[in-house]
């Protein structure tokens, strides 16, 4: 990790320990997985992604879907050729191997720092819902609790995804986490993570997503990728100007 974002992570932690409740008992902090660390995706197979297999698109999903495939070289024109993130579900569900991710645990806020495509997450376990002044964002609004050793994540606060990509998402989508620490007979400890996605304008059912991190090397250091979101953006609409 560059000094620049360990610095800017530092200030987050710093003011949002500045306003939190008391911090649990070291007894109660013991008795939780601490899933702090560098982690890398196990494997490529080993991660399922919503829009896979077949999935039960609603009639909106179709037709962006049509205008994308219409309009896009959808294998050459795409929001990760252009330097731009899709945002979650599909964050936790990258299969690139190569790019670290970076948890930072305290008592009361999870951090997830991701090298590829420079994205990051903040999820809070102090609150409940999203709150009255959260616009919306590719990431959405996070908050967890503990269920014995599994942390749940309940999230939120979606923004919609653009037109111009097969990984849809709606500003009505809520997603669940289920994560849990195992011992991986292949990679050792590991990071099991499922998501169930609720997303009634993109699917008509619910949907699952799946991935599995392995622990990083000691010496595993978490770089920059350096992505200037508003190439893809402009492109889009340049496009299709309209697209919605």
């Amino acid at each position: 990790m560059t000094d620049s974002v360990r610095s800017a992570v530092l200030l987050v932690i710093a003011l949002a320990s500045g306003c939190a409740p008391a911090p649990p008992s070291a007894e109660e902090q013991a008795s939780h997985p601490d899933f702090s660390g560098i982690w890398y995706v196990a494997e490529h197979d080993e991660v399922i992604r919503p829009n896979e297999n077949d999935p039960p698109y609603t009639e909106e999903a179709l037709r962006r879907l049509q205008v994308f495939h219409d309009n896009f070289d959808t294998v050459n024109e795409s929001a990760v050729t252009y330097c731009n993130s899709i945002g979650m579900p599909w964050s936790m569900l990258a299969r690139a191997r190569d790019y670290a991710r970076e948890i930072y645990q305290t008592p009361d806020r999870v951090f997830v720092i991701f090298e590829y495509m420079d994205e990051f997450r903040s999820i809070h376990l102090d609150q409940t819902g999203v709150p009255d002044g959260f616009f919306g964002s590719k990431m959405g609004y996070s908050t967890a609790h503990w269920d014995g050793d599994e942390l749940v994540v309940e999230t939120g606060g979606y923004a919609q995804s653009t037109i111009a990509t097969d990984m849809q998402r709606s500003d009505e989508i809520t997603t669940v986490e289920h994560w849990r620490l195992l011992n991986h007979p292949t990679y050792g400890e590991s990071l099991e993570i499922e998501i169930e996605i609720n997303d009634p304008r993109v699917y008509t059912e619910p949907r699952r997503g799946r991935a599995l991190w392995k622990r990083a090397p000691d010496d595993t250091v978490l770089n920059m990728y350096g992505c200037p979101a508003t190439l893809w953006e402009d492109f889009v609409l340049k496009r299709v100007p309209d697209a919605e």
